[in-house]
């Protein structure tokens, strides 16, 4: 799902109002973004299974911590 779709579905959760109060401008700008999670890991091997949508993209950064 793309962040405009993500955006278009909030809107509509909202009740489709024809103009917005800065706070909900907000609030959906603030949803427009991109998803960032970390994670650590222990051990020697990690493995996650990833799943895109037809042309979405994914950033993956790998930092080892010494």
């Amino acid at each position: 799902m793309s962040e405009l779709e993500k955006v278009f579905d909030e809107w509509i959760r909202m009740g489709s109002p024809d103009s917005l109060t800065a706070e909900e401008i907000s609030y959906l700008n603030g949803r427009s973004g991109p998803v960032i999670r970390s994670e650590i890991v222990q051990g020697e091997h990690w493995r996650r299974d990833i799943l895109l949508p037809p042309h979405g993209i994914t950033l993956l950064t790998l930092d080892r911590q010494y």
